[in-house]
Formats: structure tokens, sequence, C-alpha cells
């Protein structure tokens, strides 16, 4: 009797046989997966990924003026569905917790407005919403998260021109494990906005930023471990730079100092506890981090006054080389999410007046396989699938 073989079935052995015949392993990469699309055009808005969700709130939309909009994705379903914050805003600061996302702080208020202490808090398992608030009203704070605490750090609490204005100190720790808050200081002299954050490691950093008197390279380490504070530097003062994690190191890369905008990326490694330095293949500031599988992205950006960059700038954790790929418009202000199974990329300015892109772009990790052939199969496998 002859077995009736399914495609699926023919391309796994094909795969096989490859791997037997030609066993020549090629490294996997990063890749362009597909594009989904926002509700609205924003730039400045935030995103973070919780359970099997991801929720991209807030931010400044065509139009001139400030939103509420939140966007959900669901990774069980497939499908996007909608909410609000409960007050429109700009740079809300965005950070998941347990099953809690956060949306902390922000700038309310179109042109001459101020800086808001609304906090919105949702819950991916019940889908509610509730609210809290800052110990201090603030825009542009920096925000991570680490042994289940959610820390919003510094911020400016007063309206600013230039990237001058006031600074705080202030910082806001949300314990998921009690539901409550507690506030805490950085030193005095460090207070500043638009810090960059990412954890690794069991610290938490933030990292750079504006101060009243210029660019910022300063560092704050929060250890979950000792529930302790220490401070480091960067190689170069600056803000506008991007963060993210993968493996053992944190990046925080780009950004815009003295000089203009940089391509500089400095690298922190929690298993050693050592600085090194790495650069983008482009300077520029604005741009956005995520991580996917051993891949850390950095996104767009700004390189000059109403010049937008497409390029990604894709680090191998594995091999420690660096690779370029394109986000699908070049674009600022956009936002990134790392999920386990994709980057996220959303949201911008696409020109230099106020229009902005309700773009999506998502990338995904190729798995190393065991030959050319291998690799052509789990691409036709990939397809199939969709």
């Amino acid at each position: 009797m002859m077995t009736q073989w399914s495609t699926h079935s023919r391309l796994i052995w094909l795969m096989v046989i490859a791997a037997v015949v030609c066993p020549q392993v090629v490294a996997g990469q990063a890749s362009y997966d597909r594009t989904e699309y926002l509700t609205e055009g924003k730039e400045l808005l935030a995103g973070v990924a919780v359970g099997d969700q991801v929720v991209l709130a807030g931010g400044y939309k065509t139009g001139a003026s400030y939103t509420s909009s939140v966007d959900i994705y669901s990774y069980a379903t497939g499908l996007w569905s909608q909410a609000s914050l409960s007050q429109a805003r700009q740079n809300p600061a965005g950070v998941s917790v347990g099953d809690v996302a956060i949306f902390a702080g922000g700038w309310n208020h179109n042109y001459d407005g101020g800086p808001s202490k609304v906090v919105d808090i949702y819950h991916a398992q019940t889908g509610q919403w509730q609210q809290a608030e800052l110990s201090q009203a603030r825009n542009r704070i920096g925000a991570a998260s680490v042994a289940g605490k959610a820390i919003f750090v510094g911020g400016s609490p007063k309206m600013w021109t230039g990237g001058g204005g006031v600074v705080s100190t202030a910082i806001d720790i949300y314990d998921s494990a009690t539901g409550l808050w507690s506030t805490s200081a950085l030193p005095a002299g460090r207070g500043r906005h638009t810090l960059s954050a990412t954890s690794v490691g069991g610290k938490a950093i933030f990292a750079g930023g504006r101060t009243n008197s210029g660019y910022s390279d300063a560092v704050d380490l929060y250890n979950a471990a000792t529930d302790l504070w220490s401070t480091a530097t960067l190689s170069e003062a600056r803000w506008h730079l991007a963060a993210t994690s993968v493996g053992t190191k944190a990046f925080f890369a780009g950004g815009q100092s003295s000089q203009g905008y940089t391509s500089t990326v400095d690298i922190y490694d929690s298993a050693t506890g050592q600085w090194t330095v790495a650069n983008l293949s482009e300077p520029r500031g604005e741009l956005a981090a995520a991580t996917v599988g051993h891949y850390a992205l950095f996104a767009g950006g700004r390189t000059a006054y109403g010049t937008y960059s497409d390029v990604i700038d894709v680090y191998d954790s594995l091999t420690g080389q660096w690779s370029v790929l394109s986000l699908t418009r070049a674009r600022c202000g956009l936002t990134g999410v790392s999920t386990p199974g994709e980057a996220w990329f959303a949201g911008g300015r696409i020109v230099s007046a106020i229009t902005y892109t309700d773009l999506v772009d998502l990338y995904v990790p190729e798995p190393a396989t065991m030959s050319l052939l291998a690799m052509g199969g789990l691409a036709l496998l990939r397809r199939k699938r969709r």
C-alpha cells in the first residue's frame, strides 16, 4: 500500500537528507517578516510586551494633537483590539512587570502644556485598566523593570525648550508582588530627562539624557539583589539614545551629543561588569531598539534635521558580529518592542513637518540550519504556515 506524503512531510525529509549529504552549518540571521498597522499615524508612543500581547499607547498624531489611543495585539488570536489611556499624551514611559503594562507620565497638553503624573496600568490577564499617580508630574522619564519591580527615573517636571528646562531626580518604584508604590531619588546633580533604560543580569540601568546645563554621560545602575544603586559613565555624553539587552549585555546606542548625532554604542557586560564601545553603521539619534532571540536591533532615527534613517543595525550575541537591515520606511520617533519571537518597530515621524506613520515593521530570527538546501526548506515551511 502506497503512502500519500504531504508537502510538509516531503520538505521535512528534504531537510534531513540535505543535513546528511551537506552537513555545513549556515549561521542564522534576523530578517524582515511582515508589516502591521496602527489605528492612526503617530510618533513618541510607548510600546511594551506583556503576557502574549503587545500594547502600543499614546503619542503625538498627524493633525498636531496628542492621542490617548492604545492598540493591543494578541498573539493568542492574531487579532488587534483598541483601548484608551485615561489622558492623551506623548512620551509616556512604558514598561511591563508581572502581568501588567504600565504607562507613566508624559506630556499632556498641546504646544504650551505641561507634564503628566498620570499612570495607566493595563492588566493583561483581565483586559482591565486602573490608574495611579507618580510622585511628581514629569515628561521624558527613563523606565525599566527588574526582579518584579518597575522603576521610573528622572524626567522633566516643567516646560522646556531646546532640550533645557528643569530636570528631576525623582524615582518611582512599582512592586508587582504587592501592588504598592514607593519613592526614592537620584543623588543631587544627577537629575536629567530623556534617559534611556534597560535591564540585564539583575540590574536596571539608566543612561545618558539631558541636564540643565547640557548632555549627560551619567549611568545609574540599580542592583535588585542588594537593593543598592551604583554609578558609571558613558564614553560620550548624549541624549535621544536607544537601549536594549541581549544575553549578558546591555546596549546604549546612538543619540545626540554636543558634536551632533553619534554612532557610539556603549555596551555593559553584566557577566564581567566591564564596559566596551562599538559603533552603529551611521550616526543618528531618536532611534528605537528591540531584542529578539540572540539579536539586538537598533532601528531608524534622525541623521540630521528633517533627515531620517531606514537603517537597522543588528548585533548577533552568538558571533559578536554586526549586520544591517532596513525598515520599510525611514523614520524617527518610533518605538521598539521586544517579544520572544519578533522585534517590533512601530510608528514614527516620516516627514519633517507633522506627518507620522502607522507602520509596524516586524523582524524575526532565522535559525541556523545544516545546509543551504535545508535553509531553503525552512523558508518554504515558514511560508506554508502563513
